[in-house]
């Protein structure tokens, strides 16, 4: 499966746990949410209301404007758009751990 892409629906701050998107086609518990340079794990799905983990894999929690870009999917998912490792999505470097990764 490839990466899903929507955008923010809402602006937040760097300290909010929770996200809107315009669409949560693709979201699940467990998966990932890059929002610019900001990983995010996901931890609930309410509707269009994405409850996060913010700034995993080294990345920072920072604010975001409304109708940022954010793509969803797994670890794996990631990994393979990124080359398997490090990589650059987007223009973004992405650091996924080996351990994550699908061979």
């Amino acid at each position: 499966m490839a990466l899903a892409s929507t955008t923010l629906a809402g602006a937040c701050d760097g300290n909010t746990n929770t996200i809107s998107v315009t669409s949560a086609t693709g979201f699940a518990a467990g998966s990932y949410v890059l929002v610019d340079s900001e990983m995010m794990k996901i931890q609930t799905v309410n509707g269009t209301q994405i409850g996060v983990f913010r700034g995993v894999y080294g990345t920072q929690a920072v604010a975001h404007t409304v109708y940022a870009l954010a793509e969803v999917g797994t670890a794996a998912e990631f990994a393979a758009a990124s080359g398997g490792g490090v990589g650059s999505l987007k223009n973004k470097v992405i650091l996924v751990p080996a351990a994550l990764a699908i061979s």
